[in-house]
Parts: C-alpha cells; sequence; structure tokens
C-alpha cells in the first residue's frame, strides 16, 4: 500500500495565477510547485495531504522573500546590498562582502560599498603545499647493507 502511495506523486492541486499548482516528493523533501517556483513544505504538512490554499500561501511566502532580498541597486555597477540568510552583505556577483555591525546597509554609498569589497580582497584558495621529498626503499636498504 505504501509504495502505492508513492504513485500518486506530483499530484495536482489545481490552477492559482493560470498556472498548475502541484505537489511532489523531491531530493530535498516534499515541495510545492506553482509554474517555476518551488517551496518547500514545512515539517507539519503532509503532501499527501496538503489543500491547495495551502500550498499557494507557502508559494506566495517564498516568492515575498525573494522580492525583499534586494536592500540597495547601485545604477551602472553589479554591486548590490542583499539580505542573506545570515544578514545583510554586499556582492558584486563575485566577491561577497560584510557590511560592518554599526553601519544600516540602506545607508551605505556607492564607495563605501567598493571599500568594503576590496577590503574583502580575492577569495582564498587553501593549497596543499609542497610535497615532501620521500627516500626510495631501496635506497635505505643499500645503505643499510654498506654499514
Amino acid at each position: 500500500e505504501d509504495a502505492l502511495e508513492l504513485f500518486k506523486m506530483p499530484r495536482a492541486l489545481g490552477q492559482d495565477k493560470d498556472q498548475d499548482v502541484s505537489v511532489g516528493i523531491g531530493r530535498f523533501g516534499p515541495f510545492a510547485r506553482r509554474g517555476s517556483v518551488y517551496a518547500s513544505l514545512k515539517k507539519e504538512d503532509d503532501p499527501y495531504t496538503i489543500d491547495l490554499a495551502r500550498a499557494v500561501f507557502l508559494i506566495e511566502e517564498k516568492e515575498e522573500i525573494a522580492r525583499n532580498r534586494v536592500i540597495k541597486d547601485f545604477d551602472g555597477s553589479d554591486i548590490q546590498v542583499l539580505n542573506g540568510r545570515f544578514g545583510p552583505y554586499i556582492s558584486d556577483g563575485k566577491l561577497n562582502g560584510k557590511i560592518p555591525k554599526d553601519r544600516e546597509p540602506a545607508s551605505l554609498t556607492f564607495e563605501e560599498v567598493q571599500q568594503l569589497l576590496a577590503d574583502t580582497g580575492k577569495p582564498v584558495r587553501k593549497g596543499f603545499g609542497a610535497k615532501k621529498a620521500t627516500l626510495k626503499k631501496n635506497a635505505v636498504k643499500d645503505s643499510a647493507k654498506e654499514a
């Protein structure tokens, strides 16, 4: 019976904003989908019993977070002040820089943001260092025979 339940996924819930809303179980757990927007279901949500209203609410919540991600955008530049998982930060698409705790992210100027990114520098690559030379086993045996 449990195996038959799995064949019911993805489960169509209905339509919202002229797009199909469905629920499925993916690689990272259960999700709701409308068009190209995917939203993870919460622990209390069951993909087999969730209704259309709850799925739409979760999708709208995810879209709201995406809309509020950009705090400040600078014209003519790729540099943005973004709201991230661990707080606000600066990004130019390649480098991410920290914003000092005493500064308000929305009040940063373009020059300050450039300076903060320059202070961040390039990402540090961790190398393995130089390879140590090893003695050949034969060389060790030969020196032992001579002694």
